[in-house]
């Protein structure tokens, strides 16, 4: 198995490069949660970038315009944490269910 260790927030625009000291403190903070990953190698390390909207809502939803074209996006520093919700809202207006919560204020349309 594998173990996702995460995460930091460092504004510097685009990029995407990462440092030795954000993997220390990662590598650190997972000894502290669980002192018996010591010694087990890193596998690898990554930066990305967090997309969010200007009103800290994410997008859910149809896009205007276009038919079959759905976005679930916009979660800035959330996705992970958002991502059992915010999906099963994206299925259940895919498959016309009716939605587990109100799909209005994370829609597109007027928001952008």
């Amino acid at each position: 198995g594998r173990i996702l260790v995460g995460s930091t927030l460092e504004r510097v625009g685009f990029d995407k490069q990462t440092t030795e000291e954000a993997k220390a403190s990662l590598y650190q903070t997972a000894l502290n949660i669980c002192p018996a990953l010591e010694g087990y190698e890193l596998e690898h390390h990554w930066a990305g970038l967090r997309p969010g909207s200007p009103e800290g809502i994410p997008y859910i939803g149809g896009v205007p315009g276009y038919d079959n074209l759905y976005i679930n996006a916009g979660h800035y520093r959330n996705g992970l944490v958002l991502a059992p919700a915010s999906t099963r809202l994206l299925a259940d207006l895919l498959l016309g269910r009716q939605p587990v919560i109100d799909p209005a204020p994370y829609q597109l349309e007027g928001r952008v």
